[in-house]
């Protein structure tokens, strides 16, 4: 019944992970940060892993894998004063309410003397399924051009000048006709009652009938500033135009539309904007909020209990911008942060004043070529607008490298991959053969010593600190040193992950590091990494890999480097009868919401059952609102350490409903599993599953199965669930170092 798969944990089982994947259950590094240094520093604990290097003039590109929360950070820092880099931002497909995923923006953006280094996502905006889906909900200005207004919402501009603000901003539009003044008016929307709107090219929709064509002079429209022109045309019954870069459309709805809608060709027209908060030319802005720092103290309340999502944010201090992303809701890589979590981390990082962005499924970072961070989506969502960082540096030939990690801890015989980034003087990348790589001494007695092969530094005999010169033969500039302190004997081991939780058929794969006495990465040598296996709950492999096989058991996992030791348990989960509905179960009818729009009940019914005599039956009624409801069968009983849940389940219902079960672990949080996404089985028991999220705090409880459906839909029916099991784990066996 139970589908057997191998479960991944490490990619190497001789040092830290190299594939770059992370298990809920264990910490490992993704592959760009393979054989990174362990660093204390001023904004992190020493157990963050920091990687920092130049991704172009003035630009440096930071990932922080914090084991607090545990958070993965991607960090931009961007000189102020630099000439050759500049901020922008850019709308999805170029237009007001397009939508587009960030590499996308990004490729349409770029131009081969004034291109894109990095980005990450900007403004909230309105979701699908809305009449204005794409529409930003801030101030936008891209290239000096005012492309959204917004009444007195938080945003982030950076004024030709390079002063950078933050804060609320109200820019007034205002129309000025032979037939009347409207003092406000929209841009770049579609006009409601009683509204006049001013379109621009940006706006990326055709003129209709009765729309007025106006020929402005000194186009685009900025945050301040009167323009001038005549109406050029008004758009006949059938017809639609588009609208020019120089021009302007025109329309109005209801009382509006008693000014707007007597204009005819050569009538004057002036359009003037006001945003007081910004005092002369904004070069860029976007939208967000809430402001997290504000002239140096941080503005969210600290909360336990606010929630933690993904997170984008952006601030300044007095030399730098500084834009964020922490990715969340992916338990065991980044949580997320609270507001209050993400104004300490740019508080940290060194702003004076900060704003979050749009975080959540749109949370996405880009750096030269690469999505840098997880977004929680499974991939970058389209999204309505972006931050870019262009650079026009020139272009040259190969003048530079970094090399990765830059400090190494390691004893004799160790392989330490290296991650080499070749550049210009510009840092823009270029292509040697990386296989010309050298490394030598940087002293000439030096008291270390290292060669070079495949890409990795192998590290010598000799025991001792100092440094190693990689170098690349195609130009005398190329070259980074490593510092590198090689010791005898490794202090301590660390295995990775501690605890593996297995079904029947499925493989583990351990990796080990090791630790010096301040807790920082040593490499270890292949040849001398020794694992042994006590128990026969699983089948030894490949050395660290391990497959279960005998259900119910435990296994230890040792490994020895010299006299250094670690150890892992396995625990192979079984099948468990859990609930037959056989013995006048405790069960009972809940709803929500609770009021009187959803309906049902629970009952225990005898003959035509699963298996047995006897199951469980859920009337519902789910009702029409505007948004979720659901209908439960409330169990609320522990369950152990359970990886899978199981049932039998039939039913019919007048339009398909989900089918889910809600899990609570031992902090309390409700995690839901998925059975079916729709009930439409008509009268045929089926067996369902569904997978518990991993690194949950025990106990769990299985607190209740349920029909849900989503805003805008109905579903009444039933559902019939018999002989619920779980696939359990044995207590975690008492070992000894």
């Amino acid at each position: 019944m139970w589908e057997a798969r191998r479960v991944s944990f490490s990619s190497h089982y001789s040092n830290f992970a190299t594939k770059g994947t992370r298990s809920p259950m264990r910490r490992v590094l993704p592959f760009a940060l393979i054989g990174v240094f362990l660093a204390a520093a001023s904004i992190c604990g020493a157990a963050d892993i920091i990687v920092t290097r130049p991704i172009g003039p003035g630009v440096a590109y930071t990932s922080i894998s914090r084991a607090e929360g545990p958070w993965e950070i991607r960090v931009l820092r961007i000189r102020r004063d630099e000439a050759f880099i500049k901020l922008q931002a850019a709308n999805g497909d170029g237009v007001v309410r397009g939508v587009e995923r960030l590499s996308g923006i990004i490729a349409r953006e770029n131009e081969t003397d004034d291109y894109v280094i990095a980005a990450a996502n900007a403004d909230f905006f309105v979701m699908a399924g809305n009449a204005a889906a794409g529409t930003l909900c801030g101030m936008a200005v891209c290239n000096g051009e005012l492309i959204m207004t917004a009444r007195n919402r938080t945003g982030f501009a950076l004024m030709a000048d390079g002063t950078a603000r933050i804060g609320s901003f109200d820019t007034q539009v205002s129309l000025k006709t032979p037939y009347g003044s409207i003092p406000r008016i929209g841009l770049n929307q579609k006009p409601s009652k009683d509204i006049a709107v001013a379109n621009t090219s940006s706006w990326g929709w055709p003129a209709e009938a009765g729309d007025a064509i106006v020929r402005m002079d000194g186009l685009p429209l900025t945050p301040n500033g009167k323009w001038e022109g005549a109406v050029l045309e008004i758009v006949e019954e059938g017809q639609t135009r588009a609208i020019g870069k120089r021009d302007v459309l025109l329309r109005a709805d209801g009382y509006a539309q008693t000014v707007v809608g007597k204009l005819k060709p050569g009538d004057p027209v002036t359009i003037q904007t006001l945003t007081p908060e910004l005092k002369g030319p904004v070069d860029f802005a976007v939208g967000g909020g809430p402001e997290l720092i504000k002239g140096g103290k941080i503005v969210p309340a600290d909360s336990a209990r606010a929630p933690r999502h993904p997170r984008t944010a952006i601030g300044y201090n007095k030399g730098e911008i500084i834009l964020v992303t922490v990715d969340g809701r992916q338990r065991g890589w980044s949580v997320g942060m609270r507001m209050y979590e993400l104004a300490k981390l740019m508080e940290e990082l060194g702003c004076t004043d900060a704003v979050n962005l749009d975080g959540g499924g749109s949370t996405t970072a880009w750096v030269r070529g690469e999505t840098v961070n997880r977004p929680s989506d499974g991939g970058q969502r389209r999204i309505a607008n972006a931050v870019l960082v262009r650079s026009t540096a020139p272009r040259g030939p190969f003048a530079k490298m970094t090399v990765l990690p830059g400090a190494v801890v390691a004893l004799p015989g160790a392989r330490v991959p290296l991650t080499v980034y070749p550049t210009d003087n510009w840092y823009n990348p270029v292509t040697p053969d990386l296989n010309k790589l050298q490394v030598g001494g940087v002293a000439e007695e030096e008291p270390v010593e290292a060669t070079v092969a495949d890409r990795a530094l192998v590290i010598g005999e000799k025991i001792g600190e100092g440094q190693v010169r990689v170098s690349h033969p195609e130009a005398d500039t190329a070259s980074a040193d490593i510092s590198l302190r090689v010791l005898a004997s490794c202090p301590k081991l660390e295995i990775t992950p501690p605890e593996a939780l297995l079904m029947a058929g499925e493989t583990v794969e351990f990796s080990v590091r090791g630790l010096d006495e301040d807790g920082g990465h040593v490499w270890l040598p292949e040849d001398r990494i020794e694992w042994t296996l006590e128990g026969d709950a699983v089948e030894a492999g490949e050395p660290g890999v391990f497959t279960a096989q005998q259900p119910g058991a435990t296994a230890t996992v040792r490994v020895a480097v010299g006299e250094g030791t670690a150890v892992a348990t396995i625990r192979v989960a079984s099948e468990v009868p859990f609930e037959d509905f056989e013995a006048a179960p405790n069960v009972r009818f809940a709803k929500y919401p609770d009021d009187d729009k959803v309906s049902g009940s629970v009952s225990v019914l005898k003959g035509d059952a699963g298996q047995g005599a006897s199951y469980c039956r859920l009337k519902f009624d789910l009702g029409e609102t505007s948004g979720t409801r659901a209908a439960y069968i409330r169990l609320d009983r522990e369950m152990g350490s359970t990886l899978k849940l199981s049932l039998l389940a039939r039913g019919a219902s007048s339009r398909p409903a989900w089918l889910r079960a809600a899990v609570v672990d031992g902090d309390g949080t409700r995690e839901l599993v998925t059975f079916a996404s729709k009930v439409d089985w008509s009268e045929k028991w089926r067996r369902l599953e569904a997978s518990v999220p991993a690194g949950l705090k025990p106990p769990l409880v299985w607190q209740s199965v349920y029909v849900v459906e989503m805003a805008g839909n109905t579903s009444t029916g039933h559902v019939d669930v018999d002989d619920l099991r779980v696939i359990t784990v044995p207590d975690k066996p008492e070992t000894s170092e």
